[in-house]
């Protein structure tokens, strides 16, 4: 039987990282400046600096693979990030199957998998050069890997463990809060270690070490990089992105968005899981506790930073799903125990949570499934190329990023906001004939999301007076909607001036 189910959890990961492969890949050929992110990353990359912006263990994998292959395009770099980024989603995906199939058996974990891969958030990520990826598959490894020490504690698990736990600090700050959690795992387990202390904090805390300084020394040799970036980092926890505080409890932002993007039946999963285990405390194992609190952990730490992202709630959401797969399975094998009708059972709710679960996510999955497969920024050249005469004039917000080369028409890009390059009367006395906005630059004066301290109000209001106007009071030439993925799908509106 045990034979059995090893056979269906192997065939299980290799149809689901298959088919995340069958998806993601054909999709991750877009133009390399359209992610904001993706750009910083190549010119670092590029000049071999580092510093604390982005965490050095994805892109010192990205360089490598770039001096391995002697290539120095953007594009193709960028194209091996979300290379990179699929496979650790993909890792991701088999480390969630691991942990159900091994707390709940082959049909929790083939649901738990299928869960995470048709997720839109972990679907998103996947098709970028971001570090996130490579954070989530290492958290997910070191969370399996705490199961399997505390049920069969070795040499090469705990090794094991421990180049894991360097994969994950080095990926993404925030892996730094994995450390105290594994040392309290071995804390409250000193007995199943005793007589291997000395082991246990020889060769694994040595691999660790080692493992660490390694993918981290090109960010400490830039000693001076590494100091005004972390001064810029800690500015950017207090303050928010572009020193605009975020308005509303940040709390109560990311709780908000954690129940609109976890299906209710898996909310009401984890949590109905969360308080038996606390119920049985003393028969929960510890392992299963630091599992179960690290999405609960995660929410408090992302409540006292003004920084707002949604794919910062990824680390809540991966480890809830599979905890909301496999606890209601491991309570019913508890009340069925000896039970014939249990494997039967089991299979029939982990069918109901994929299909009630498959069926909640599916419309927003497919959006962004769709959406990798048009361009708004492509649309939208050629509909200029089609329309406007050779003469226009054309000024944009950056992140608009429509290729001048693309067109005959004259466009004139400004830093960030095209507000900045003057008002709607200033531009027209430039000659300026049409704008693009987009609403990944100008929500923040719309939206109410941002509260600007009293040294940055005279800006804020003159941005925000001239979007308004131009969104409210001229013609709209063309527009396409702000949708998932944003960095296809950028909210773009050409305006007539």
């Amino acid at each position: 039987m045990a034979g059995l189910k090893l056979r269906l959890t192997i065939l299980s990961a290799v149809a689901v990282f298959a088919i995340l492969l069958l998806l993601c890949v054909p999709q991750i050929y877009f133009n390399w400046g359209y992610h904001n992110d993706e750009p910083t990353k190549v010119t670092q990359i590029l000049d071999g600096v580092w510093n604390l912006r982005h965490p050095p263990l994805m892109l010192g994998v990205v360089s490598l693979l770039g001096k391995l292959t002697g290539q120095q395009d953007p594009q193709r770099i960028v194209e091996y990030g979300r290379w990179v980024s699929v496979l650790s989603i993909g890792a991701l995906l088999l480390a969630c199957l691991g942990i159900a199939s091994l707390r709940a058996g082959a049909a929790a974990g083939l649901a738990a998998g299928v869960l995470l891969l048709f997720h839109p958030y972990v679907f998103e990520v996947a098709h970028y050069f971001k570090e996130d990826s490579m954070f989530l598959a290492a958290e997910m490894g070191v969370l399996l890997l705490l199961f399997y020490c505390e049920r069969t504690p070795g040499r090469r698990a705990e090794i094991f463990l421990a180049v894991v736990l360097a994969l994950a600090v080095s990926a993404k700050y925030i892996g730094w809060g994995l450390l105290p959690l594994v040392l309290l795992f071995v804390i409250l387990n000193r007995k199943k270690y005793a007589g291997r202390w000395c082991w246990f904090w020889g060769w694994p805390l040595e691999a660790f070490v080692v493992l660490a300084l390694l993918i981290n020394l090109p960010l400490v040799a830039n000693w001076h990089g590494f100091r005004e970036s972390l001064g810029d980092e800690m500015y950017r926890l207090e303050k928010g992105d572009y020193g605009m505080h975020s308005s509303g409890s940040m709390g109560r932002r990311y709780v908000f968005l954690v129940l609109q993007q976890m299906p209710p039946v898996l909310v009401f999963g984890y949590l109905f899981y969360v308080l038996y285990r606390l119920c049985r405390w003393r028969s929960t194992a510890v392992a299963e506790w630091i599992f179960l609190g690290t999405p609960l952990l995660t929410l408090a730490l992302l409540a006292l930073t003004a920084k707002y992202s949604e794919r910062y709630i990824l680390p809540v959401l991966v480890p809830a799903t599979v905890a909301a797969v496999y606890g209601p399975l491991l309570v019913l094998g508890e009340w069925l125990r000896g039970r014939t009708c249990f494997a039967q059972a089991s299979k029939i709710i982990a069918a109901v949570l994929l299909v009630g679960s498959g069926w909640w996510l599916w419309g927003e999955w497919y959006k962004i499934y769709d959406g990798f497969r048009h361009d708004s920024r492509m649309e939208l050249t050629e509909w200029i190329c089609r329309n406007l005469p050779e003469d226009a004039l054309i000024a944009q917000d950056t992140y608009a990023k429509i290729n001048p080369y693309d067109l005959q028409q004259r466009v004139l890009i400004d830093n960030f906001f095209v507000a900045d390059i003057g008002s709607l009367d200033e531009l027209r006395r430039m000659g300026v004939t049409q704008v693009i906005i987009s609403y990944d630059v100008y929500h923040r004066f719309v939206d109410g999301s941002v509260n600007p301290p009293k040294n940055q109000l005279q800006d804020f209001e003159r941005r925000r007076l001239f979007y308004e106007t131009a969104r409210r009071k001229l013609k709209i030439l063309w527009q396409d909607d702000n949708a998932n993925p944003k960095a296809l799908h950028p909210g773009l509106m050409l305006i007539q001036l």
